[in-house]
């Protein structure tokens, strides 16, 4: 176990949540790759690849698509491994050794929930580089970029609830 002050970090097992969740990551990427390669072969020579705020438009080549699913691979890549990086962890409570296992049962759980939304962003970009293309303007960016926020807000307040609860000792661990 790895301390942190009068803190012991205990070897944690997956949540079920957790688990769930990374599950439907790695199904999502997959899906994601199969539709790219399904759809490319679609595609005109020339498709926007990026829009300015001002609404400019750029247009490129269908094969730049191809790093939307390598960098949504790599960041969730990158936020499992920093789920063994509990020492790391920046918690907005209190850590004590009766709240420290809900802490990181959380704080993984939401580290997961990033990755799928993550993964999400990079296929909303992608279909709606797809309706660009076809002049059918979509909002699945602002939908995946509010529901990040959503994820976010709901874990900090439920760290922050569940911390001071088992620092008092009166919950019981749910993941």
């Amino acid at each position: 176990m790895k301390t942190n002050g009068d803190v012991e970090y205990p070897k944690v097992a997956a949540s079920t949540v957790e688990k769930v969740v990374y599950t439907v990551t790695i199904v999502s990427v997959i899906i994601f790759i199969l539709f790219l390669g399904w759809s490319l072969s679609q595609l005109p020579s020339e498709v926007p690849i990026h829009r300015s705020f001002s609404g400019e438009i750029t247009y490129g080549s269908p094969v730049s698509f191809i790093f939307l699913p390598i960098i949504a691979i790599a960041t969730s890549l990158f936020l499992f491994g920093s789920r063994f990086l509990v020492s790391l962890f920046n918690f907005p409570v209190e850590v004590t050794d009766g709240n420290i296992r809900i802490l990181i049962i959380l704080t993984r759980n939401m580290i997961a929930h990033m990755a799928l939304v993550t993964t999400a962003i990079f296929f909303a970009i992608y279909i709606e580089a797809l309706f660009i293309t076809n002049e059918q303007p979509m909002l699945g960016i602002a939908a995946t970029v509010v529901w990040m926020k959503i994820v976010i807000i709901y874990y900090f307040v439920k760290i922050i609830k569940k911390g001071k609860a088992y620092r008092e000792g009166s919950a019981e661990e749910d993941g």
